[in-house]
């Protein structure tokens, strides 16, 4: 499902040694999540934005490419202020997520 192994590998580190990077992954995502049900409710559509921005480049770097790749949409959208699906995106970020999250706790026994 996810590049544990290629990103070991990139790097040069054992693949149990990824175990501190997806829990700060982990931590920081929920922030952002958090972040992003904020913005929406407030209508802080800059703030919507630079979270959507900051959640693409966390997931490009640890190579979640299910997330970085939908948030490449969103962000589009959400730069040509297309707004209409606001809602529907972060409703798949979050499912996404809490797919992903579930999967790296098992995988690395968090």
């Amino acid at each position: 499902m996810y590049e544990f192994n290629k990103l070991a590998d990139d790097i040069g580190i054992e693949i149990m040694d990824l175990k501190g990077l997806y829990t700060s992954f982990i931590e920081e995502m929920d922030s952002e999540i958090m972040s992003l049900q904020s913005d929406i409710k407030s209508g802080n559509l800059k703030g919507l934005q630079s979270t959507v921005h900051n959640i693409k480049g966390i997931s490009s770097n640890l190579l979640i490419n299910d997330i970085y790749e939908h948030c490449q949409i969103f962000d589009k959208e959400l730069k040509a202020e297309n707004f209409q699906n606001v809602r529907i995106h972060m409703s798949t970020l979050e499912s996404m997520y809490k797919s992903t999250r579930d999967y790296i706790k098992v995988f690395f026994k968090i």
